[in-house]
């Protein structure tokens, strides 16, 4: 249904990738001071339908000839039923849009004694480029193939990672066991407000779009404990709350960063004093939104390991 009878998928992914070059300081037995220099890469793919209706309404600003082609009348984009952006590679590990940028992280870890260790850290919001690259925008009528096709660049508009602070505190009673427990708040409002995106066709000059996201701050609760089953073996559990910064208004399939709780295990086993193999697993609970506006359902569950 998302498709809206354009005979093609819709999806999305976003990646980014950091180099972090860290720098730490022990300013004396208790007290430990950090930063990171991060070089950042993120990508993205997208292939995206929507009504010929609603693709006018997202557009924030157009050429002569765009205005043209999108105005009422026979032969106009306005006069068919879909509209499709569509960029895309074939990995998993990269996307058709890229950008670069930068980011930076600082730190202290102050021990209050052998038990007890308190921290607090704060990640800066990114600073990347815009991300560019080929893409095609697209338009026909339900349940047949494109009427027409523009061939073109993209350019996804100052799509950043947010900032995040947090303090955390650890605590360890015994040989056999340590409590760890972290505040985090990540700063959605600031970077996902809008999804702002320019598509150019050499003849038909720039089309913007924009689509109305008003993610809302996020805050983060965790908690997690590490028993020493043996001299060599350690298990971890742990839970991870969360409250869902996507508004029902503008909740989108494509978008679909709802989730809230996550439960996490793990072991590890130390091979010797220099070396040990550890596995993690996370697991999400299915949650389930739906669009106040649109009456469309998003459900969103996760697995992960490592």
């Amino acid at each position: 249904d998302l498709a809206l009878g354009s005979g093609d998928k819709v999806m999305s992914q976003v990646g980014v990738m950091r180099i972090i070059a860290p720098l730490t300081f022990n300013i004396d037995d208790k007290l430990t001071v950090g930063g990171s220099l991060d070089y950042v890469r993120a990508n993205m793919d997208l292939k995206m339908a929507v009504l010929t209706s609603q693709l006018g309404g997202m557009v924030t600003n157009a050429s002569a000839n765009w205005g043209a082609a999108m105005g009422p009348g026979p032969g106009t984009l306005a006069d068919l039923d879909w509209g499709r952006f569509d960029f895309a590679d074939s990995s998993d590990y990269s996307g058709a849009a890229t950008g670069d940028g930068f980011g930076f992280k600082l730190g202290a870890v102050y021990k209050l004694d052998k038990t007890l260790t308190i921290g607090a850290t704060y990640h800066s919001e990114t600073k990347i480029d815009d991300l560019e690259g080929s893409a095609s925008l697209s338009a026909g009528n339900f349940g047949g193939a494109a009427v027409q096709t523009f061939n073109g660049q993209i350019a996804v508009r100052n799509f950043q990672w947010p900032s995040t602070y947090g303090v955390g505190v650890s605590y360890v009673p015994s040989n056999q066991w340590m409590i760890a427990a972290d505040y985090k708040r990540i700063n959605w409002s600031d970077v996902m407000k809008d999804f702002k995106m320019t598509f150019t066709e050499a003849s038909m000059g720039a089309l913007d779009v924009a689509m109305t996201q008003n993610w809302e701050d996020q805050d983060v609760f965790q908690i997690g404990a590490q028993h020493k089953l043996t001299e060599t073996v350690d298990l971890r559990f742990g839970v991870n709350i969360a409250n869902n910064p996507v508004p029902n208004s503008t909740i989108n399939p494509l978008f679909p960063a709802i989730i809230e709780k996550h439960y996490t295990g793990g072991v590890g086993y130390d091979l010797s004093k220099q070396q040990a193999v550890n596995f993690a697993l996370s697991y999400a609970p299915e949650v389930s939104v739906t669009n106040s506006s649109s009456g469309v359902n998003t459900t969103h569950s996760q697995m992960s390991w490592q």
